[in-house]
């Protein structure tokens, strides 16, 4: 009986461990979505800014001041490097996620251990599942 409880502790410290790194992968997901949503909002501005600068041109019938056009090009090509990057990040760390992490959906019913999804067989006592 006390094997049972002990394997049943075992489990639950997995399970609990589990679900602690799924938190943390999804708090770190979070915090790259919120950033890549503030670089995409800081390009649609400076587009804004770079048509506003266009138009303002066209209705003077002069050319755009290219040293500004330019400029603008340059932040946003910067700004769109770095939303590449953390979508390269995002992807790297999702891959990672399922590679290391198996989730526990169900415990073995002779002696508590932890399954893992498609496990044919306890890995505690060797129990067909």
């Amino acid at each position: 009986m006390g094997s049972f409880f002990k394997k049943l502790q075992e489990t639950a410290k997995s399970t609990a461990d589990t679900l602690g790194a799924k938190s943390a992968e999804l708090v770190s997901a979070g915090k790259l979505k919120v950033e890549k949503m503030q670089l995409e909002s800081k390009v649609k501005e400076k587009k804004t800014d770079l048509g506003g600068l266009v138009y303002l041109a066209y209705l003077s019938g002069q050319e755009p001041d290219t040293d500004k056009v330019t400029a603008l090009c340059e932040e946003i090509k910067e700004l769109e490097a770095q939303i590449s990057s953390l979508d390269k990040k995002m992807n790297e760390e999702t891959a990672e996620g399922k590679d290391t992490v198996q989730e526990a959906v169900a415990a073995c019913k002779q002696c508590g251990q932890a399954l893992t999804s498609g496990a044919k067989f306890c890995p505690g006592c060797g129990t067909q599942v």
